[in-house]
């Protein structure tokens, strides 16, 4: 199943030339995946471009290496970067690499949609999912980016708390919200370079 889940990561690095020079000026190095709840040997993924699992690797940390442990929803909080869910052991600078590599991802949506759909439909197309996701980001940065503005200028007008209670529901829900949109987002991501690629 790994080998099958990286080759739709490879696939998907296709389409962004500079996450994969990125992934290969980490050529060697070593990520081990420690899933807590799951029986069976750990998983090993030699870094670069291609990505490629190592199942010849002990389970010693070495120096080129970084070990993530924890529950497979520990796990997948750790990349959205919320690296304190898990335990991290090992070279934490190569995790600081690739979480830089991973916010820096940027499919080339109109390559990847041309070959499948044709030029001018991949344009439309690309533009849309593009700039969805980019709306999404920005989106999430400029609310909280008001919200920290409205409480350090406006400690004065302070709202009463069941007021500022239901604000921060409603904080909270469109947090939601955006998340829920971004996942749909890479969903749709995933499977479109499923279908230019044929995996």
């Amino acid at each position: 199943m790994i080998e099958r889940i990286l080759k739709r990561i490879n696939a998907v690095l296709a389409y962004d030339a500079a996450s994969a020079e990125s992934l290969r000026a980490l050529d060697g190095r070593l990520l081990g995946i420690d899933i807590e709840t799951a029986p069976g040997k750990p998983v090993v993924i030699r870094l670069g471009y291609p990505l490629q699992r190592a199942d010849d690797i002990a389970k010693s940390p070495l120096p080129d290496m970084v070990w993530l442990k924890g529950t497979p929803l520990q796990l997948l909080a750790a990349l959205k970067g919320q690296r304190e869910s898990v335990k991290v052991e090992g070279n934490v600078e190569l995790l600081d690499a690739l979480e830089t590599i991973r916010a820096g991802l940027d499919i080339q949506w109109s390559q990847l949609l041309a070959e499948t759909l044709g030029v001018e439909t991949a344009s439309v197309l690309g533009s849309t999912a593009s700039g969805t996701r980019h709306w999404i980001r920005s989106t999430t940065e400029r609310f909280r980016s008001d919200v920290l503005a409205y409480l350090q200028d406006e400690r004065e007008a302070m709202p009463h708390p069941r007021e500022f209670e239901q604000f921060a529901e409603e904080a909270l829900a469109l947090r939601q919200r955006a998340d829920k949109a971004e996942a749909r987002l890479a969903i749709l991501e995933a499977q479109l370079a499923e279908k230019a690629t044929g995996v």
